[in-house]
C-alpha cells in the first residue's frame, strides 16, 4: 500500500517539519512549525494493487493577528475628551480578535500607561486627557492565540478654543521659559504669529529642561497665555532598544527559572542602547503575559520564581529606555518548573530509596 500526503497538489515528503505514520488501517499526518500562510487544502491519496481513493480536509493554522492598521482618524478632540479609530488587523490570525490593549504616553514624557483591555470595537474615547496636552497611543489586537505587534499613532491633541473672543483666531504666540528661570521668552517673532498648531523650537540647549505656553492672537490682539507645559529635555528622541542577545536558561527547579542574556545592540538612529529589563511569563495554557519584575532590571539576568512545579511556561525578556519597550525575545519552546534531568532522575532516586 502506497500513501501520499499533499498540500495544494504539492507532496509533503516527511522531513523535519512534517511526520508520517501508516500501518494497514490508518494513516496520519503531523506538521510542526505552521504559519498562517500554510492554511489550505489538504489531500491524502492511498493506493493498492485494487485501486486507488483520496480524501481532503481542510489545514487550518490559527495565530496571533496581525497588527491594527493605519489611518488613524480622531471622531473628536475636545477640552476633556480625545476620541479615535482606526482599521482592523489585515489579518486576524484565524480566530475573531476580541480585545485591544491600548497604552497612553503624554508627549514629553518617558512612561507608557496601560489604559487596558478594549471590547472589540476598533475605537477608543480617553476622557482622561488634560487640555492641550498632546498624546501617542499604542494599539494591539488580541484573540485567543495571543497579542499583535504594535501600531503607534501620531500625536494627537486634547482640546480647542473654548472663547475665541467672537472673531477668528489669526495665529499664536508661542513663549519659552528654561528650568530654573523666571524669564518667559517669544519663539516667535513679535509681529509673526504662528500661523499652525505646532511649531518646531531650535534655539535651545541640548540636555537643558523648559517648559512652553501659547496664547492665541484674534484682530483685537493676543489673549492670555495657557498654562504651562511640562517640563521638556532637549534632545533627539529616544529610541527603544532591540531584543536581547544569547538569552540562555542557565538554572531550574520546582518553583523557579533562573535566566541570562547579552544586552541588545546598539544601531545609531533605530535602536538606542538599553536601560534596563523585564522578564515575563505566560503558561502554556493561557494567553496573558504577567510581568515578574514591576521596575525594570539593570542586570542581564534574573531569577524567575513562584512557579508551580511541573507546569509549563513559556519565557520572555523586553529590553526598556527612555524610549520605550522593545520586541520581547523569548525561547523555541516552553520551559518546565523542574530541576535538569539530572537532578530530577537524582531527586527521585532518593524518594524511592
Amino acid at each position: 500500500m502506497k500513501v501520499q500526503w499533499f498540500k495544494q497538489d504539492e507532496e509533503m515528503l516527511p522531513g523535519l517539519n512534517v511526520k508520517t505514520d501508516s500501518s494497514d488501517t490508518y494513516t496520519s499526518l503531523g506538521l510542526s512549525k505552521c504559519q498562517r500562510k500554510d492554511t489550505g487544502e489538504v489531500r491524502v491519496k492511498i493506493k493498492n494493487e485494487h485501486g486507488t481513493i483520496d480524501a481532503t480536509t481542510q489545514l487550518i493554522v490559527l495565530d496571533k493577528p496581525t497588527p491594527p492598521q493605519p489611518p488613524i482618524e480622531v471622531v473628536e478632540s475636545s477640552l476633556s475628551t480625545i476620541e479615535f479609530k482606526w482599521r482592523t488587523p489585515k489579518d486576524d490570525g484565524g480566530c475573531p480578535v476580541t480585545n485591544y490593549v491600548l497604552e497612553r504616553q503624554q508627549l514629553g514624557r518617558n512612561t507608557w500607561t496601560k489604559l487596558g483591555d478594549i471590547p472589540g470595537k476598533p475605537s477608543y474615547r480617553d476622557t482622561d486627557v488634560d487640555p492641550g496636552r498632546k498624546y501617542t497611543y499604542r494599539i494591539k489586537a488580541k484573540n485567543t492565540e495571543g497579542i499583535s505587534d504594535v501600531m503607534e499613532t501620531d500625536d494627537i491633541a486634547a482640546g480647542l478654543l473654548s472663547n475665541t473672543g467672537g472673531s477668528n483666531i489669526i495665529g499664536y504666540n508661542l513663549e519659552k521659559r528654561k528650568r530654573g528661570s523666571n524669564l518667559w521668552s517669544m519663539v516667535n517673532r513679535p509681529n509673526e504669529p504662528i500661523k499652525e498648531k505646532k511649531c518646531a523650537v531650535k534655539d535651545v540647549i541640548e540636555g537643558a529642561e523648559y517648559e512652553f505656553r501659547v496664547a492665541a492672537i484674534n484682530i483685537s490682539g493676543a489673549g492670555d497665555p495657557s498654562g504651562p507645559s511640562e517640563l521638556v529635555f532637549a534632545r533627539d528622541p529616544k529610541k527603544p532598544p532591540g531584543k536581547v542577545i544569547d538569552l540562555k536558561l542557565t538554572g531550574s527547579n520546582y518553583n523557579s527559572l533562573s535566566l541570562s542574556w547579552t544586552k541588545p545592540k546598539t544601531v545609531v538612529g533605530v535602536e538606542d542602547e538599553a536601560k534596563g529589563y523585564f522578564v515575563e511569563v505566560r503558561p502554556i495554557d493561557n494567553i496573558e503575559w504577567s510581568r515578574c519584575n514591576a521596575t525594570a532590571s539593570i542586570l542581564t539576568s534574573f531569577t524567575v520564581i513562584g512557579l508551580k512545579s511541573m507546569a509549563m511556561y513559556w519565557v520572555r525578556v523586553i529590553g526598556t529606555n527612555d524610549g520605550g519597550e522593545g520586541d520581547p525575545q523569548g525561547f523555541d519552546n516552553y520551559i518546565i518548573a523542574m530541576p535538569p534531568p539530572g537532578q530530577y532522575c537524582s531527586d527521585l532516586a532518593q524518594h524511592v530509596i
